[in-house]
């Protein structure tokens, strides 16, 4: 009798696992975790801290693409009615400073076919390159409105855009800004910052550009300077391997536990999809967090 009713519960647990399965998250309300950097954002799921991220799908594909990348157990999944729009990425600089951002708009131009193309090769990004147009402005002068013949950009680590360290910073977006300032006895520095603090540190003088796959959004052009374009990207979903086929739309990730960077594109999907799967406790959740509430107002 004792073995019948071992089976039998054995039986249960095996159909609740498999219904909580199929509808995607166990957790009764869905939350949201925001990091300081996309990095984090993945390591939340790989140790089971959050059922997903929203990343820059860039950087999730260059990421996990690596051989002994720390994210062993992610994987992108794609949901049937999760279509993000394309996003343009944009260098910014100091309100003010529109001769140093004419400048990088100028050579950005002139290096189109040459060094801009060369390094989209390098790191796998042709498909995201964008055609520029012959810019216009003033550039004459653009070196009075930095210090000592320095750029210091501000960064986070998110590759391929920016990795290594202060010290020695690299990627793409590095690779670009040398052959931006080639030739013009320019030293380039690395500054690790915090993402939602980009125009607070630009406005402090601690940092000369942000220049960091940073998407523009309506407003930036209020904050900073902004570049021309010069990268595609859009968001996508990362989960752990084995809970992949859990999703299938966006009304599966009810229930989940979401991580994305702070202030970041991928923040603003989440804030989407929040307000989407649980409409009651996102409007809770938001009076917590005034910062989230105006960036909800800018992406709604």
């Amino acid at each position: 009798m004792k073995k019948k009713i071992g089976i039998i519960l054995a039986v249960v647990a095996t159909a609740v696992i498999s219904i909580v399965s199929l509808v995607g998250c166990a957790k009764t309300d869905t939350d949201l975790k925001i990091p300081d950097t996309q990095t984090d954002a993945l390591m939340d799921v790989q140790a089971n801290q959050a059922d997903i991220a929203i990343v820059d799908g860039v950087f999730a594909g260059y990421t996990l693409a690596q051989e002994g990348n720390s994210y062993d157990k992610l994987a992108i999944i794609e949901l049937e009615d999760f279509k993000p729009e394309s996003e343009a990425y944009g260098i910014a600089a100091k309100k003010g400073n529109t001769n140093l951002m004419n400048f990088i708009n100028k050579r950005l131009y002139e290096i189109k076919d040459t060094d801009y193309k060369e390094i989209c090769k390098k790191y796998g990004l042709e498909s995201r390159a964008v055609q520029f147009a012959e810019p216009t402005g003033e550039w004459e002068g653009w070196k009075d409105e930095i210090q000592n013949n320095t750029i210091t950009i501000g960064f986070t680590i998110a590759p391929p855009y920016g990795m290594g360290s202060n010290d020695k910073p690299e990627g793409f977006d590095f690779d670009l800004a040398k052959a931006v300032f080639a030739d013009q006895g320019i030293t380039i520095k690395g500054k690790e910052i915090k993402w939602d603090n980009k125009f607070v540190e630009l406005k402090a003088n601690n940092i000369d550009l942000v220049w960091n796959g940073m998407t523009i959004r309506k407003g930036f052009e209020n904050e900073a300077e902004i570049s021309v374009p010069y990268l595609t990207n859009e968001q996508v979903i990362v989960a752990r391997k084995d809970k992949k086929d859990s999703y299938k739309t966006i009304e599966n990730l009810k229930g989940c536990v979401i991580s994305v960077e702070k202030g970041s594109a991928g923040n603003g999907e989440a804030l989407k999809i929040f307000n989407k799967v649980d409409s009651e406790i996102f409007a809770a959740w938001l009076e917590k967090y005034p910062e989230q509430k105006t960036l909800w107002e800018e992406v709604k």
